[in-house]
């Protein structure tokens, strides 16, 4: 017989949970065997696969010290937020899937490039003191902050400028769609790149008429270079009045009395909101790897926990709660 779309749903979510369930299970057990407590073993595996970063510690990950746990929780952040369709071919021994996949491909090149250019910055401006500490600290900040996960092995705030840039636009990349990862997901910004290729092209061909292709299929849905548009749009000018709200709300004097300079409140504010938006935790400055956002005033406050709210739930579906022909009686 033929399988229903709710039994299809049903299925998809069963596989999901166990991937999900399997995923922590292993980690638990490699970090067991790597030195943690049972106790800390868990909450670290919870926070990794499900990219939340909680940790047990103040210093986060840090505290423990271990190569071998920096490692295993980078590849677990990395394979958390692959999508989990992928990972389910993986199980069921069919991995070609997963290589010949155009987002999974992109999320590791961006990885990738990311990686060897905080190496390249840091070991050129003294950020680490060889390459090994390089190529550690480097990885493990590159996928924890892509991931928005929001671990921590070192103090990246103390990073060249370049690399603390670098590391705040990697909190709106995210990781791949169906992953326990928030922020935008890659494949929303290959889909960017092909729209705004094709609408250049349509300026000095204007007759042409194209798909969008992705993976070497056309995408036919007529609404979707304006939805991928429209989504960027509310994402971008949500950030920015965030932003500015943070900045004019915050008094000069959170940055005063903690001996910190006032001209930096424009980019700790910007990394507030972009960390918070982005379900990372850690931003840069008053709220970076070492800091918290205690010293942020209750309106501050407020509005970070609205971005939270908006960067973990999709943004649409949340606006529409306070559109009020939503509440109308049709």
């Amino acid at each position: 017989t033929q399988e229903t779309p709710h039994a299809r749903t049903q299925r998809a979510a069963w596989i999901f949970a166990a991937i999900y369930a399997g995923l922590n299970v292993v980690l638990t057990a490699l970090l067991l065997i790597e030195g943690m407590s049972l106790f800390d073993a868990l909450c670290h595996s919870f926070g990794t696969v499900a990219t939340g970063g909680f940790s047990t510690y103040n210093k986060s990950i840090e505290h423990f010290d271990s190569l071998p746990i920096d490692l295993t929780i980078t590849l677990f952040m990395l394979v958390a937020c692959t999508n989990f369709t992928l990972l389910y071919f993986v199980v069921i021994r069919r991995p070609g899937r997963l290589l010949r996949d155009v987002e999974f491909r992109t999320y590791i090149a961006i990885l990738a490039v990311a990686t060897l250019t905080v190496v390249a910055f840091g070991l050129s401006h003294s950020d680490f003191p060889d390459v090994g500490s390089a190529l550690r600290y480097g990885s493990f900040q590159v996928v924890s902050i892509m991931t928005n996960t929001g671990f921590g092995t070192a103090d990246f705030d103390r990073w060249t400028d370049f690399n603390r840039g670098l590391l705040l636009l990697l909190m709106f990349i995210g990781g791949c769609a169906g992953s326990t990862s928030c922020s935008i997901k890659v494949i929303r910004y290959i889909l960017l790149v092909k729209i705004l290729r094709l609408e250049v092209e349509q300026i000095y061909h204007p007759n042409v008429v194209r798909h969008v292709r992705l993976g070497g299929k056309a995408l036919t849905e007529p609404n979707l270079r304006k939805d991928v548009l429209l989504y960027f749009a509310v994402f971008l000018l949500l950030f920015v009045v965030a932003w500015l709200l943070l900045v004019g709300i915050e008094p000069d004097g959170t940055w005063a009395d903690n001996g910190r300079p006032v001209h930096d409140k424009l980019i700790d504010c910007a990394a507030a909101v972009g960390a918070t938006f982005n379900g990372v935790g850690p931003g840069l400055g008053i709220c970076g790897e070492s800091q918290n956002y205690a010293r942020f005033h209750w309106p501050s406050k407020i509005i970070l926990s609205c971005m939270m709210l908006l960067g973990r739930l999709e943004i649409f579906v949340l606006l529409a709660l306070f559109v009020p022909d939503f509440w109308r009686r049709k």
